[in-house]
């Protein structure tokens, strides 16, 4: 099965093409999703979920002045924890 040559430039014309419009439409893709995604990560809170990060925040706080200062924490070098026999 002999090709011409006009009509093998032809098929490679129109392969490439649908490569660009692929790749087109690729690109596209990708900024809407990246759009969608910098949109979906705003902070536009509502009064519940304020108050809920506040505990969090504060009980975290807590936490990590325990695990700083209590004698009793594993992790505060300055005191000498004494263990009973």
């Amino acid at each position: 099965m002999k090709i011409s040559l006009n009509k093998y430039r032809r098929i490679e014309q129109d392969y490439e093409q649908e490569q660009e419009k692929s790749l087109s439409i690729l690109i596209l893709a990708l900024a809407l999703a990246l759009i969608l995604l910098l949109v979906s990560c705003g902070k536009n809170y509502s009064p519940e979920q304020k108050a809920y990060i506040t505990k969090i925040e504060k009980a975290r706080e807590e936490k990590n002045e325990f695990m700083r200062n209590n004698s009793y924490s594993p992790f505060n070098t300055g005191y000498k924890v004494e263990f009973s026999d």
